[in-house]
């Protein structure tokens, strides 16, 4: 996972919105410590948001999926 992240801020982008949210993620991939959020953070924050929801989005709607599905075959 850790050389994942160091191949580029794209795919530490990517990872980290599945793994964590979007604050943690634009704080890793942040270039200043102080300073406000920037134009760069921004983007990144939104997009990380835009991949998470998705994420989750897809997991809970697989899962929703597989009990309806299950509950189907066990009907028979």
């Amino acid at each position: 996972m850790a050389w994942l992240l160091r191949q580029s801020d794209p795919v530490a982008c990517i990872l980290l919105s599945i793994r964590f949210d979007p604050f943690i993620v634009t704080v890793y991939l942040r270039q200043g410590a102080f300073g406000g959020m920037t134009r760069r953070d921004w983007k990144i924050f939104l997009l990380s948001w835009l991949i998470a929801n998705a994420w989750w989005s897809a997991v809970c709607f697989t899962g929703l999926f597989a009990v309806q599905w299950l509950r189907a075959w066990m009907r028979g």
